[in-house]
């Protein structure tokens, strides 16, 4: 039995973000967190991101994820939400969207009498239409997705470097030296890396130095503090 596109879209609204869909929430815990975000990386990037923690580690510092991952599931869900959504994407002249394996979806959904869509009688669109624009705000794109990302790929994580509190108490400071892979130290000022901001150029620096690239993006904010494979995001 096929999910309905509306269907989805009211289970969504009415449950905690989960992993397929998700920014972190504050009572997520943070070992589980890296943990489970390591687990999914390419493994190339996945030793990059490693080698990287384990150096800043040894200055008294650690990758704290902000974004959980976006799995290929979620991925297929924000592309057809948005090309039904936003790019007009209709049944009365395309084929119904391809199926993903595990994710049986009705796209082309015909409203039944017991059921109704507020945003498709708002908008006067049908309502599958609606049930995709309200997919498309839960998951608050603000553009085409497309169809793979480097976040779906395994090629993506969107992280912040933080102090490690020690058992003392204590806890690390910046400015601070984070050694690079080519062996030279680096002096980080800022744990949280904004695109154009100098004071952040030794930090992308020292990433670089692992095959780690910050996304330069200014317009998305999605993308802030994303740092993927080769500094793109699809």
């Amino acid at each position: 039995m096929k999910l309905s596109v509306f269907c989805l879209s009211v289970l969504l609204a009415q449950f905690t973000l989960n992993a397929e869909t998700s920014r972190v929430s504050l009572a997520y815990p943070e070992d589980k967190l890296r943990q489970e975000a390591m687990e999914h990386l390419e493994p190339n990037f996945k030793k990059n991101m490693e080698e990287f923690n384990a150096a800043l580690a040894a200055a008294g510092f650690e990758i704290q994820f902000t974004r959980r991952r976006v799995t290929a599931k979620g991925q297929y869900l924000r592309y057809w939400a948005w090309q039904i959504a936003k790019e007009g994407y209709r049944k009365s002249k395309n084929p119904p969207p391809p199926t993903f394996p595990g994710c049986d979806i009705d796209w082309f959904w015909t409203n039944p009498d017991d059921y109704i869509c507020l945003t498709a009688e708002v908008m006067e669109v049908p309502s599958y239409v609606g049930a995709a624009m309200d997919l498309v705000r839960y998951f608050k794109l603000d553009h085409n997705p497309g169809p793979t990302s480097k976040m779906s790929e395994g090629k993506a994580a969107t992280f912040h470097i933080s102090p490690i509190t020690k058992e003392s108490g204590k806890q690390s400071k910046f400015p601070s030296q984070i050694k690079g892979r080519n062996g030279k130290d680096y002096t980080i000022t800022h744990g949280v890396y904004i695109p154009g901001l100098i004071e952040n150029k030794s930090l992308s620096e020292l990433c670089a130095t692992y095959g780690i690239y910050a996304v330069e993006d200014k317009e998305h904010t999605e993308y802030r503090n994303m740092w993927t494979d080769d500094g793109k995001w699809k």
